[in-house]
């Protein structure tokens, strides 16, 4: 396993789980994300945290927030997760091993809610029927990290053509040095 320290936390990756390969600009990269919102406005505040990863976007808002709920399908991650969790003493969370379009699907049925949405989904792609659940929280703020632009402006354009959504923030952050992928960090708003 390799141990990661950032932004004041403690992070246990095993080697089939995932996590950003530039430690030193992860933490860059994980701060930039907290700075696009108040978080002071979500003390009473559900975060959805849709492909979860190693859980590193919820344990930033974590510590901010009324619960994160964070959506993940890697088995390895998961058992990460509950280590990660424990070693943060982090306890205001809920932890789901899912497909996201399968999660946002059950989750709407029963009528849940959210008041934050943070994407990050695989280089690949977010899976097309997840993007219609995702308008359907009407959440004031998404903030979606990429580091595929191509699948990027892909969900953005869903996005933007079916709903009241506009682009506040673009922020790129080069996690790949001398290479020509990019993170991109994008803030939208109702």
């Amino acid at each position: 396993n390799i141990e990661e320290k950032f932004l004041g936390l403690n992070f246990n990756i095993s080697p089939k789980s995932f996590f950003q390969t530039n430690s030193h600009w992860a933490e860059k990269l994980y701060s930039e994300v907290l700075s696009k919102i108040d978080t002071t406005t979500l003390k009473n505040s559900i975060v959805l945290d849709l492909y979860g990863w190693t859980w590193t976007i919820w344990m930033i808002f974590a510590p901010s927030s009324k619960k994160v709920i964070s959506v993940e399908l890697n088995t390895q991650a998961s058992n990460d997760w509950f280590e990660n969790a424990k070693k943060n003493s982090i306890k205001n969370m809920d932890f789901v091993n899912s497909k996201v379009e399968d999660f946002l699907s059950d989750y709407l049925k029963k009528w849940q809610k959210a008041d934050l949405l943070i994407i990050d989904p695989p280089r690949a792609w977010m899976h097309p029927s997840a993007l219609p659940n995702i308008l359907k929280f009407k959440t004031k703020n998404i903030i979606y990290v990429s580091c595929n632009p191509a699948t990027l402006w892909r969900d953005l354009s869903y996005i933007l053509q079916n709903s009241d959504y506009k682009i506040i923030d673009i922020t790129p952050v080069d996690m790949f040095p001398h290479t020509h992928h990019i993170e991109i960090i994008v803030k939208l708003e109702r």
